[in-house]
């Protein structure tokens, strides 16, 4: 039985057409990042009008995520911030220098074992420490900071199971609020031979590969100067968690949100940021843990 909820994206490429879209921004879209059903649809328009229907190229299945904003109601779905599918009364997970982790979001894989390795749990979660990249006087709480290094995450899986789930109350407070999202999952392609940059009568460029929070697929930026960190003989791609941003004069931030009335007004907490805008490639190793690296645009 499915976890997420699927989306439906010929209902989003009629809510999001292109020609809206270029209106709003007055240009060609230039796509980044996946979080919005704007982004998704915009891309789908894109690639139908170029290189997606042409015979021969070779495609690779992912499933990426658009957000909703707030809790859902199926703890177990993929989701940034908030409740945690957790067992209650589990000790909270702490940072080496003994302060409690910020639980930052979490990839449920329920849907997505046709795109992965053989996988220890059917949820991973991801936490971080909340230091202060900031001043007293002006503090700044992030994910992270200029590198790996800055940071401590700490990753744990979890198998579905009937036990009770945390409360909001026995979750510790940490200084780094982040404001809960969750995903309706959608199957895509990744396209790793397209020319991204063949068509500059529809767009600046159109990904060939998709950088969102996804799960399976090629990953993004796998061909920049650290790639050979990202595959080799003892660790497999796994995902991407990517941060939550989209285009401002666009409608639906959010799939549950039709207009941004406020960007700064979306508490508790901000949306997620990685460094700037930027996101975390995650790698399987054989032992089951984890290896990640980060990228920022």
């Amino acid at each position: 039985m499915p976890i997420h909820e699927r989306l439906n994206i010929e209902y989003w490429k009629q809510v999001c057409p292109l020609q809206l879209l270029r209106e709003r921004t007055r240009r060609l879209p230039a796509l980044g990042g996946i979080t919005g059903p704007c982004d998704i649809a915009a891309l789908e328009h894109l690639r139908d009008a170029s290189y997606g229907n042409l015979p021969g190229l070779e495609r690779v299945p992912t499933d990426v995520f658009i957000w909703s904003r707030g809790e859902p109601e199926q703890r177990l779905v993929t989701k940034i911030g908030g409740l945690p599918y957790r067992e209650a009364r589990k000790p909270w997970p702490t940072a080496p220098s003994g302060i409690p982790l910020t639980f930052v979001a979490q990839m449920c894989f329920a849907d997505s074992r046709d795109l992965t390795p053989v996988i220890p749990g059917d949820v991973l979660l991801i936490f971080t420490e909340a230091k202060n990249w900031g001043t007293e006087e002006d503090p700044l709480y992030d994910f992270m900071g200029e590198a790996e290094d800055d940071s401590y995450l700490l990753f744990e899986w979890v198998s579905f199971h009937n036990f009770p789930l945390i409360t909001q109350q026995e979750i510790p407070k940490t200084s780094l609020e982040i404001m809960p999202c969750y995903a309706t999952i959608y199957r895509t392609w990744d396209y790793p031979q397209v020319d991204e940059f063949a068509y500059p009568d529809l767009a600046e460029n159109i990904p060939g590969v998709i950088e969102a929070t996804k799960i399976g697929g090629i990953c993004p930026w796998s061909e920049a100067p650290w790639s050979d960190y990202t595959e080799d003989e003892t660790s497999e791609y796994l995902c991407s968690l990517r941060s939550i941003d989209h285009e401002m004069s666009w409608p639906f931030p959010f799939l549950n949100m039709p207009d941004d009335n406020d960007w700064l007004d979306w508490g508790p907490g901000g949306p997620l940021k990685i460094g700037d805008v930027g996101f975390i490639n995650l790698f399987l190793q054989r032992d089951g843990t984890i290896r990640w690296r980060f990228h920022t645009p």
